[in-house]
């Protein structure tokens, strides 16, 4: 499936698992992509984990395409941005935020607990908060995207609501699904 970093401790990861296995993680998720995708788009992977839908997806959207891939949560973020680099730099642009309804809101993001769950991928946004790492609020609405897009995914652990209403325009502009 390529060259992918991982989490040191994620033998209970079920996503790292997957991968480590060179399997596609929620290939359903992917093979709906692939029907929605077309070259020199631009694709939005909101809640990009580890990257590697996002690395999919840049295989369809060409030279002239690119993803945008977002995560909040910085230790999975991290490993994200070492997949791009080593996989495909000029097909996908990282973003360290929290995709909301708003811009610029400081969230803290809850410090990965394994007694809770076992994927690091699994923990969201809680706005009730007030410890754990920072991270800043983005929306879709606020990159002003003018290239098409042709498909947009969403898995942000609750939030996906928010993300949403903050890519109000961004959706009635492009139509994607």
């Amino acid at each position: 499936i390529g060259n992918y970093y991982l989490p040191i401790k994620s033998d209970q990861d079920w996503i790292a698992q997957c991968m480590r296995r060179g399997l596609l993680f929620d290939e359903v998720i992917i093979e709906v992509a692939k029907k929605y995708i077309k070259p020199n788009t631009v694709v939005l992977d909101i809640g990009a984990n580890y990257g590697q839908m996002s690395i999919e997806f840049a295989k369809y959207v060409g030279e002239k395409g690119i993803v945008y891939s977002f995560d909040a949560q910085k230790k999975v973020y991290d490993i994200l941005v070492k997949n791009v680099d080593v996989n495909c730099p000029s097909l996908v642009k990282t973003f360290y935020n929290a995709v909301y309804d708003v811009e610029n809101k400081l969230f803290r993001f809850p410090t990965p607990t394994f007694d809770i769950v076992q994927t690091l991928g699994c923990f969201g946004l809680n706005p009730t908060i007030d410890e754990g790492e920072e991270v800043y609020s983005i929306t879709i609405d606020s990159l002003k995207i003018d290239k098409p897009i042709s498909f947009m995914k969403i898995d942000i652990q609750g939030s996906d609501i928010f993300a949403l209403r903050g890519a109000k325009e961004t959706i009635f502009k492009h139509r994607m699904p």
